[in-house]
This record gives structure tokens, C-alpha cells and sequence, in this order.
């Protein structure tokens, strides 16, 4: 196998949950906002981000993305980086069920 088909083969589905700490300003996510967006960007333009967005609590949201287990620890420490001081996170593998018809 060539390692570009390896590599596909090792992708997987993660989930990154996100949600405010307590007691985060306003001024804080501002702060941070362009470099969470620039992350996000360049997994976007590489096709790995799939979904994301806000829940309706106004405090946490999500991201499906597509990688391999070094890639998504790569962006968990990456996302923690710029994040941990106002953002708590959690990446998770999920092992997606499909529904029968």
C-alpha cells in the first residue's frame, strides 16, 4: 500500500466539545476568536473539518472532523494552546453507528 492510502485508511471521526469556563469575559473569547478561526480555517481548506458550531446554551459547541489519532492529538494540543485559559475541551473518537433503513 502506498502511504497516502495507509493514511486514508487510518482516518477516523473525532468530536471536540467545547464550553466556557466559568466566570470568561466577553473580552477573553475576542481575544481568541481570530486564532481559533485561523485553526479551524486550515483544517477546513485541508478537508478535515466536517461540522461545527454552537449548542443553544450559549456555552459550549462542537466539531466533527475527520483524522487520524496523531492528527487529532495534534489539534487538541494546538486548540489547547490557544484556548485552555478560557475554554474547557475534550476530543473524543467517535465510533459512529449508521442506522439501517
Amino acid at each position: 500500500m502506498s502511504k497516502t492510502i495507509q493514511e486514508i485508511a487510518q482516518k477516523e471521526l473525532w468530536v471536540l466539545v467545547s464550553q466556557l469556563k466559568e466566570n470568561t469575559n466577553n473580552a477573553e473569547l475576542e481575544r481568541i476568536a481570530p486564532q481559533v478561526l485561523s485553526l479551524i480555517d486550515q483544517w477546513t481548506s485541508s478537508g478535515k473539518f466536517i461540522w461545527s458550531g454552537p449548542f443553544g446554551d450559549g456555552t459550549s459547541g462542537m466539531a466533527v472532523f475527520e483524522a487520524t489519532k496523531d492528527e487529532a492529538s495534534k489539534f487538541s494540543q494546538d486548540y489547547s494552546a490557544i484556548t485552555s485559559h478560557v475554554l474547557a475541551h475534550y476530543v473524543y473518537k467517535w465510533d459512529v453507528l449508521w442506522g439501517s433503513k
